[in-house]
């Protein structure tokens, strides 16, 4: 129901050359870091421009794409960011920011502290295995 989210088609899937991603049983992607290399094939295709590539040693992000407001986030996810800024305030380097209503990770000062993944009251902050 979220416009943000995940079509579940599996083309990301399908155009990965290292059976880097698979599609779980709520047909969303997985990435098997172990597995990615960084080609950029995934990041290409997806129609709702879900894939970005990060640094391998920057182990936070936001597993949200939604940029509507709190409130129309909860009517359809459990999971989404509501931008209640909490991890902006928690963060002591300052790495992360809510921008239209997501909070947007400023990778070169991210320090993989942690403290926004722990505040975060929908757990749409994740760490990378």
């Amino acid at each position: 129901a979220c416009f943000y989210g995940c079509l579940g088609f599996g083309t990301c899937a399908f155009v990965c050359p290292f059976g880097a991603i698979t599609m779980n049983e709520e047909d969303l992607p997985v990435v098997d870091e172990a597995k990615c290399t960084a080609c950029g094939k995934c990041v290409a295709i997806c129609p709702k421009k879900l894939f970005t590539l990060q640094l391998a040693d920057k182990k936070y992000f936001t597993a949200c794409a939604s940029k509507d407001f709190g409130k129309a986030v909860m009517d359809v996810c459990s999971v989404g960011c509501i931008a209640c800024g909490k991890c902006e305030k928690a963060c002591p380097v300052k790495a992360i920011k809510i921008i239209n209503n997501l909070a947007v990770f400023n990778y070169k000062v991210c320090q993989n502290i942690g403290e926004c993944m722990k505040v975060c009251p929908t757990n749409a902050i994740l760490k990378r295995k």
